[in-house]
């Protein structure tokens, strides 16, 4: 059996499913080792993970972390494969541990990376390069991802796309019935996520407030997350829509279902990421920016006028109209839009056993290649 080193730099909540499958795979002894804190992020505990402390250091404005203990377990466990979740040049025990993997041990080594080209400058970017061409092979989240390793010189066969999940209870189709018919009620719009500047709700309560104040518009509003609300709470005060606005704070898991199942769009001004699986799990189309730079690889999800839209970034009469789009929409096909919102999870492949399989999929070829080398 071929011992398997996932290294995580944080181990994120919503990949707990992913994390149990890969941990259940038959012809692979997966450890996975990750840091217990990272920049105030807590990770998952169990006795099935190998936790290790972080400490940070700064060069000017840059500042570095490396996990104690993480690079004599390498040395001590010599495995056969690494995979590293994300390359960033700030995480010097991945890049001591990379070395050594390739350079010394003369092993496998894989990313599991966004594969974006990331903003480290001319320098960074030559570094980023050498990485990834001296990894044997990649596993991207996208096919954008895909795409920009080709343009960094990353020959595509290496890469293998496995997109992205959450954890199965936070799919709304798998656990709820999302096609039940509600009794008459006011329109309702829905963000969840972390309440930050970034995710532009400003611009989500001033579409509001132009359709109350200038089109009658009958709606409902739920913003959903903690963060900085005090100052969007005023601005609803400002447009005269705070009776119709609710904050209820930050809700997980099955928390979550009630508010979903009852709303009709979900609506993110700001870049989005896996937030965008779970809407479109429930049913719900998805409005966010054109500003695709700010997006995860998730965006690749979204097709605009069958599950969700574009506005023209930064203007809350754009964003207005095309709530008034999709209200009308919804109206005539509300079924069959939940129908495509549903099939283009299935279509990608965003789903953990998914995700796993092709993980699986992409070491089976790996260590096929290398018996028949070493025969």
């Amino acid at each position: 059996m071929s011992k398997i080193v996932l290294l995580e730099h944080i181990l994120a909540h919503y990949q707990k499913d992913v994390f149990e499958k890969l941990l259940e795979l038959d012809k692979f002894d997966f450890r996975i080792v990750s840091g217990d804190d990272y920049k105030g992020i807590k990770s998952l505990e169990g006795d099935q993970y190998v936790i290790f402390k972080y400490s940070d250091f700064k060069i000017r404005k840059h500042e570095f972390y490396y996990l104690h203990g993480s690079f004599r377990y390498i040395l001590n466990e010599r495995p056969d494969a690494i995979i590293c979740t994300g390359l960033d040049l700030h995480l010097i025990h991945t890049i001591l541990i990379f070395l050594l993997q390739r350079f010394i041990l003369r092993k496998k080594f894989f990313w599991w990376s966004h594969a974006t080209f990331g903003n480290q400058g001319r320098f960074g970017a030559l570094l980023r390069s050498f990485f990834y061409k001296y990894s044997n092979g990649i596993l991207s989240y996208s096919l954008k991802g895909k795409e920009n390793l080709k343009l960094m010189g990353v020959n595509n066969s290496r890469v293998h796309v496995v997109n992205n999940s959450l954890n199965r209870e936070d799919y709304g189709y798998l656990n709820n019935n999302i096609f039940v018919t509600r009794p008459d009620r006011v329109f309702t719009v829905l963000f969840c996520g972390r309440i930050t500047e970034s995710k532009k709700i400003n611009i989500l309560i001033e579409a509001l407030g132009i359709l109350y104040n200038q089109h009658n518009f009958e709606f409902k509003c739920v913003i959903i997350g903690d963060g900085e609300t005090e100052g969007l709470k005023k601005l609803t005060q400002v447009y005269d829509i705070y009776r119709y606005v609710e904050f209820p704070g930050s809700k997980y898991g099955h928390e979550t279902y009630p508010y979903f199942l009852n709303s009709d769009l979900f609506v993110y001004p700001g870049g989005i990421g896996l937030s965008l699986v779970q809407a479109l799990s429930f049913g719900l189309p998805v409005i966010t920016t054109d500003n695709v730079a700010l997006h995860g690889p998730e965006i690749e999800l979204l097709r605009p006028g069958l599950n969700g839209d574009f506005y023209s970034d930064n203007s809350s009469n754009a964003l207005a109209t095309k709530i008034i789009e999709w209200k009308n929409r919804q109206f005539l096909a509300n079924d069959e839009i939940k129908r495509v919102c549903v099939q283009t999870i299935m279509d990608f492949g965003y789903l953990p056993e998914i995700v796993t399989s092709r993980v699986e999929v992409f070491l089976n070829a790996e260590f096929e290649t290398l018996k028949s080398d070493s025969e």
